[in-house]
């Protein structure tokens, strides 16, 4: 069985959940959080590692996952450096190994309260999980989207911004929660509850796709996707209808057109949303792509021996010049407010 030592700043056990055994087996991986005796055989880190992290692996078999786009986290050089393998849906600047491209299988938030202080307490596992959803005709909600108030990025002030012309179009049709709008603990309880979802994205990015798209998928909902339509190389795009952020009014047509047809209900629909869902959790799960990953890449990596002595892996701060250079968030969000206004408006 092959051992990943997999480092994350906020991973928990409850990652576990996304395995049949709830052990962070897949297959013959075995997917473990502490590495204390120093015999893992790959190291996974994701997003950023959990610090103080040291490790025998080769550079060779070290990964790093990116699973944000560039506006959210930048990766300085030397912090690259120390990885051979960036699993990421854009090319990382700087990076000198050996790039994927691909969907970066975020953990799933559905079936998981968060609880004060961002505690997490598991409430749907793999079994749970794995069970048929309610039936459409069950569901009191017509359209649902989850969405916070952020305004970090480009794609997030363009998702506010729809979201206002949407709620004017549909009125009570459309019901919005997430922070900021109607509070909720565990985005069960709103999916499974109704017939579509909007998924909004952070970003646009082929392949950059969230949990946000994965929860609506197992929580049964009809996806109504806001974000790259590369979304179609991942899933079956009947179960699915893409939408065009950047323009927000024929979007909102599109949407109105789709709930006035009833589409979530045809046969059709319904076969390719339980495919989706199978290909989520099968395909697309975080440990069915390291488990591929290895697959692959075995044969010419895995005689590399264990290093004699650990080595840290540390963060590295980018340099204070390119620090200084950063242009401020908030003359961003400016510029993103008036090129949206400006050049989107169709």
């Amino acid at each position: 069985m092959t051992c990943i030592h997999f480092s994350s700043s906020h991973a928990t056990r409850a990652l576990f959940r996304q395995t049949p055994g709830s052990d962070g087996c897949w297959n013959d991986l075995q997917v473990i959080l502490e590495d204390p005796e120093q015999k893992a055989d790959w190291l996974v880190a994701y997003d950023r590692h959990k610090a103080p992290l040291k490790t025998r692996v080769p550079k060779a078999r070290r990964v790093l996952v990116i699973s944000e786009p560039p506006d959210f986290q930048a990766y300085p050089e030397a912090y690259l450096d120390q990885f051979g393998i960036v699993l990421s849906p854009y090319n990382v600047k700087g990076f000198k190994g050996l790039t994927r491209i691909t969907q970066t299988a975020l953990p799933w938030f559905y079936g998981m309260d968060i609880g004060a202080g961002g505690s997490l307490h598991v409430s749907k596992d793999w079994q749970a999980l794995s069970q048929p959803v309610r039936t459409l005709e069950d569901r009191s909600l017509e359209l649902t989207a989850i969405c916070s108030t952020k305004s970090q990025t480009k794609n997030q002030v363009r998702r506010l911004r729809f979201l206002r012309l949407l709620k004017v179009a549909l009125g009570e049709r459309l019901t919005i929660f997430g922070r900021g709008f109607q509070p909720l603990e565990d985005k069960a309880e709103v999916i499974e509850n109704s017939r579509y979802h909007l998924a909004l994205e952070n970003n646009l990015l082929p392949h950059g796709w969230t949990e946000k798209t994965a929860d609506t998928l197992l929580g049964g909902a009809f996806l109504i996707h806001g974000g790259s339509p590369a979304i179609a190389d991942d899933f079956d795009k009947d179960g699915l209808l893409w939408i065009d952020l950047t323009r927000p009014r024929e979007s909102v047509e599109r949407i109105r057109q789709c709930l006035d047809q009833g589409r979530a209900g045809n046969e059709r629909a319904a076969i390719a949303m339980q495919a989706n869902k199978d290909r989520l959790m099968h395909e697309h799960n975080l440990f069915a792509v390291l488990d591929k990953l290895v697959i692959d890449l075995s044969p010419e990596l895995a005689d590399i021996p264990l290093l004699e002595r650990p080595e840290p892996i540390r963060w590295i701060k980018a340099s204070r010049l390119s620090r200084l250079l950063k242009v401020p968030r908030a003359a961003k969000r400016l510029l993103w407010h008036m090129e949206i206004t400006l050049f989107e408006r169709k």
